[in-house]
């Protein structure tokens, strides 16, 4: 499949995707039996899954929507903009965040820090995607869809500049190996990425170095061989010298 300038291959397909929103939905209906929580869907990718996942709740439920946005292209920003407020007074309500991805967390951290200071009784995250390695934010999110690397993914709500979000699949960018470890690479945190630098540099300089220390243990071997043997037939000429 191709959008815009990019290809995508077939990441996860329809019925796995329904079938964990399902299980997602009968775990909060166990988790909020007799309360009434307000969800509040994360617009714009979260749509589809906030839809699927209402259907399958039998408790009673409120929803809402709010939009925030921290992607450019393939990456997040960083630089979380509140476009649409939210108009239901969330003070001494269950709260469930519904979204679609959670990648740097640079978004959610933002939000639920806003959303705690309106004094919810409760306040919780349900995502469809959680990408782990990416995190550089401590959130505890309850409800996990799936975990995924760090891969570029649209379908089922996301997008890529626009296009994307209308298919039931969850696609994933096709890259080459170098294209991945460099995505993999932006989407660390600072002291992951200076970790990897070091071991990498430890890496390049042993590669360098280890056959010169190679090549000169294996000389002083072949040395301490030559001169062995000399000193063996030096012995064995003098004890024929002296017969």
């Amino acid at each position: 499949m191709r959008l815009h300038d990019k290809e995508f291959t077939l990441y996860i397909n329809s019925t796995d995707i329904q079938k964990r929103v399902e299980e997602i939905g009968k775990q909060i209906n166990s988790d909020y039996q007799e309360r009434t929580p307000l969800f509040i869907g994360v617009l714009n990718g979260a749509f589809m899954f906030a839809s699927d996942l209402f259907k399958h709740l039998v408790i009673s439920a409120e929803i809402s929507f709010i939009k925030v946005s921290s992607y450019k292209d393939l990456s997040s920003t960083g630089d979380v903009k509140q476009l649409l407020g939210l108009n239901e007074p969330i003070f001494n309500r269950d709260v469930i965040l519904l979204e679609d991805i959670i990648d740097s967390g640079n978004t959610m951290s933002r939000l639920l820090e806003v959303m705690a200071s309106l004094g919810p009784k409760s306040l919780e995250i349900a995502s469809l995607l959680v990408k782990p390695k990416a995190l550089k934010h401590a959130i505890t999110i309850k409800y996990a869809g799936f975990e995924i690397s760090n891969d570029f993914v649209v379908g089922y709500g996301l997008d890529y500049n626009g296009l994307g979000r209308n298919y039931n699949e969850l696609y994933q960018l096709k890259m080459n190996e170098t294209q991945r470890i460099t995505l993999s690479y932006s989407a660390l945190p600072e002291p992951e990425k200076e970790h990897k630098v070091s071991s990498l540099f430890k890496n390049i300089t042993w590669s360098i170095f280890l056959p010169e220390i190679f090549l000169e243990t294996i000389c002083l071997k072949v040395l301490s061989l030559v001169y062995w043997h000399r000193n063996i037939w030096m012995k064995a000429i003098l004890y024929r010298m002296r017969l």
